[in-house]
């Protein structure tokens, strides 16, 4: 704790003391004062001796300067130490009045020097219990001395104290002093073991706020989502990060039901269950679907009571798609690396069948059957030769021819081409396109790659189908790319695999058509996605770079 912020947290306590000082100050004299008051009214005030009337007009007075010592503490708290002293020095000199009024120190009110005392340890700690010590010593020994040499007055005619002898008047202040100091000794050791106490506890105050402090940022910054509840499940901590992770709002679970907003915790919430790690698909409120690598623990304290549980998650989501991407790149690359080479092995012995064929089908000696057989086999054999061409190509793609082209003009030719064929007169195309949408890479390529997801929307539609294409800019630069249909969508079950080459749901397709397109994209440093919903249609996203090498990707 800084320096000044130590003078700030002493000024505001010394404040405090000096307010219930004052305050008890006030009450002690507004029973004195109604006191007064009802003499007052028993009798005239001309039957007042003098020792009434200056001891009411003291009353008086100690009322005033109370008053204005609280008006004082409220318009200001900064406090300094001499206006405390000012009381003390006030209150001593009540005290010596008193005594002087009531018979010196014979007095039955001499013990209000010690109390003076007291309260001025409690203000100052051992600086104040000191200096009314030696103020009270000086004022005590000054009316005892005076009233006993007769160079004070007599409070009045009635009231004149006994002159003591030296040795009893030396033996009286020796006594009176004694007691003063004691109770300065005892109630200054009392106040600094007090001021010690509330430091020590000031401290630890602020280490704990500290430690308070630090822990909640800890969790209120860490990357993984935080949810902790009680004993009943119910929901009583939600950071951050699980309220972007877990679409929760922290407001509005609190208080919940845990298992209401994670369905996958449903009957894992028992005291006896040990840490749990687990992965998990959770639904968001918005409907995205996530991964979420999970954590469950019991909430113990040091006797292992149970007090809740505290659920800890991370989003897997990309990570996953990643290790996909990469097991469907590895699956790609064997599988084109072995049929490249059988593919070339098929079109040698292929294309002599086919020779063969045709030079029998020129023969006349075979009838109208035999040529319409002839006719499938060759028919059979163009198709299995397209095939083995579009394998190829899948398998070993031309090099890129790179340059810098215009996405929107690939994009518009491919839609206009598509608009001008007779068989995709039924679909409603939209489109959605920033220009202009520059970018190094292979315009033949680009154009291949969005006509292949044209022509699969299209197949996908009914006869009222629309397909809606996006070309935007995104952030640093990059490039999305988004055909998008409202046909029936692809099950959940064929979704990781339309990629895989070969597979295909069409009854006549090669399922070669998105294998290229997914290898294009890879070889322009890019990346394709899909998202699809059964009866609601189906999304094909492509994203490219900031700045696009020309490479070929690994």
């Amino acid at each position: 704790m800084s320096v000044k912020a130590d003078r700030g947290a002493e000024g505001e306590s010394l404040y405090r003391r000096l307010v219930w000082l004052t305050l008890l100050r006030i009450a002690v004299v507004t029973v004195l004062l109604a006191a007064a008051a009802a003499a007052v009214l028993r009798s005239d005030a001309e039957d007042l001796g003098r020792v009434e009337q200056v001891l009411y007009g003291l009353i008086l007075a100690t009322y005033a300067a109370s008053l204005g010592y609280l008006f004082v503490l409220r318009k200001t708290k900064r406090i300094k130490d001499r206006f405390a002293f000012v009381q003390i020095t006030g209150d001593v000199l009540i005290a010596a009045c008193l005594v002087y009024l009531t018979g010196g120190p014979e007095s039955i009110v001499a013990f209000m020097f010690p109390l003076t005392v007291v309260s001025a340890a409690v203000v100052l700690y051992r600086r104040g219990a000191i200096v009314a010590a030696v103020l009270s010593s000086i004022l005590l020994a000054v009316v005892t001395v005076g009233l006993n040499a007769k160079l004070l007055p007599p409070p009045s005619p009635s009231l004149v104290p006994a002159s003591m002898p030296l040795g009893r008047l030396a033996f009286v202040l020796l006594a009176h002093i004694s007691a003063i100091f004691l109770a300065a000794a005892l109630a200054s050791y009392l106040a600094e073991q007090v001021r010690s106490a509330r430091e020590r506890l000031t401290l630890r105050e602020h280490d704990y706020l500290a430690l308070e402090i630090l822990h909640e940022s800890i969790v209120r910054s860490v990357a993984s989502g935080i949810v902790t509840s009680d004993r009943f499940g119910r929901i009583t901590y939600v950071n951050p990060a699980a309220e972007r992770l877990g679409g929760l709002s922290s407001r509005a679970a609190v208080g919940e039901p845990v298992e209401k907003h994670f369905p996958v915790l449903a009957g894992r919430l028992q005291s006896d269950v040990p840490v749990e790690r687990f992965e998990a698909e959770h639904a968001t409120p918005s409907g995205e679907q996530r991964r979420l690598a999970m954590t469950l623990a019991p909430l113990v304290d040091r006797e292992t009571r149970n007090h809740g549980w505290v659920v800890s998650f991370e989003d897997l989501t990309s990570i996953r798609a990643m290790e996909e991407a990469i097991r469907r790149s590895e699956r790609l690359a064997a599988v084109g690396g072995m049929a490249a080479g059988l593919a070339h092995e098929l079109r040698n012995p292929l294309a002599s069948m086919t020779g063969s064929i045709q030079l029998l089908a020129e023969n006349s000696v075979f009838e109208d059957d035999d040529r319409r057989l002839m006719s499938i086999v060759l028919r059979e054999a163009d198709r299995l030769d397209g095939l083995v061409t579009d394998f190829l190509r899948f398998a070993r793609p031309a090099p890129l021819q790179a340059c810098d082209i215009d996405v929107a003009e690939i994009v518009g030719s491919a839609l206009q081409l598509f608009r001008n064929d007779p068989t995709k007169r039924h679909v409603a195309l939209e489109e959605r396109i920033d220009r202009p949408l520059s970018m190094h890479g292979d315009a033949g390529q680009l154009g291949q790659v969005l006509w292949n997801l044209l022509a699969n929307a299209s197949e996908a539609l009914s006869e009222d189908g629309r397909i809606t294409v996006e070309a935007t800019r995104k952030e640093k630069g990059a490039i999305v790319l988004s055909v998008e249909d409202s046909g029936e969508g692809i099950s959940s079950e064929d979704l990781p695999r339309v990629f895989d080459p070969f597979f295909t749901t069409k009854e006549r397709g090669s399922g070669l058509g998105l294998a290229t397109v997914h290898s294009i994209i890879q070889a322009h440093c890019g990346s394709i996605a899909v998202e699809s919903r059964r009866g609601v249609g189906t999304k094909f996203i492509i994203s490219f770079p900031g700045s696009v090498g020309t490479q070929p990707a690994a």
